[in-house]
C-alpha cells in the first residue's frame, strides 16, 4: 500500500485494482468504480478516525445466510452449503449483537453486513496446535483458513475461532 499526504489526513483515498469479478471490501466507504467492466478501480474514501486501511479482495463465491440481525455474507472459495453455514451464521449474528449493544458499533464497520471470508493460505492457531484452523479478523467481518471450512463450520472449535476473531475487532 502505497500513500502520500499528512499523517492524520482528514480523507484519505484508497484504490483498490483488480480484476472486475472480484468481491472486494476494504476500509472506508466506497465511492465508486472507475472501470467496472474491465480490472475494476475500486475508490474507497478514508475518513479521519477510521481504523488502519485494509483490503480483502478475491474471485470468491458470495452466500447470503439469512439470521435476525446483521446480513451475514459468506465468501468462500467454493460453493457453500446454507445449512451448513446456518449455525456460525446465527452465532456470530448473536454475538455481534451483544458487542453492538454493550461497546457500540465496531471499530471501522460502514454497514450491517457481516462478512466471513475463506483464506486459502493458513492462518495461525493462535490457541491451538500449529495443524489447527487459523483466523484473523478485520472491521466487519472474520477470516477463516480452508482448514476451518474443511473441519466444519458448525463445530465448536470453529464456532469458537469465528467468535474470538469476531472479538478481536473491538478489542484487537
Amino acid at each position: 500500500m502505497f500513500s502520500k499526504g499528512k499523517p492524520d489526513a482528514l480523507h484519505t483515498i484508497l484504490r483498490v485494482l483488480a480484476p472486475a469479478e472480484d468481491l472486494v471490501a476494504a476500509s472506508g466507504a466506497e465511492t465508486g468504480n472507475r472501470h467496472p467492466t474491465q480490472e475494476a478501480d475500486r475508490v474507497f474514501r478514508i475518513a479521519r478516525g477510521d481504523p488502519f486501511p485494509y483490503v480483502v479482495a478475491g474471485r470468491y463465491q458470495e452466500k447470503e445466510i439469512g439470521v435476525p440481525g446483521p446480513n451475514v455474507v459468506f465468501w468462500t472459495l467454493a460453493p457453500l452449503d446454507p445449512d451448513s453455514a446456518q449455525p456460525l451464521a446465527s452465532r456470530l449474528a448473536i454475538a455481534r449483537g451483544a458487542y453492538e449493544r454493550f461497546f457500540g458499533r465496531g471499530p471501522g464497520v460502514v454497514d450491517a453486513t457481516l462478512r466471513v471470508v475463506e483464506t486459502q493460505e493458513p492462518l495461525p492457531a493462535e490457541f491451538g496446535a500449529s495443524g489447527d484452523p487459523g483466523g484473523a479478523s478485520f472491521p466487519g467481518g472474520v477470516l477463516l483458513d480452508s482448514r476451518a471450512f474443511a473441519a466444519g463450520l458448525s463445530s465448536e472449535p470453529v464456532l469458537e475461532l469465528a467468535e474470538y476473531e469476531l472479538a478481536r475487532s473491538w478489542f484487537g
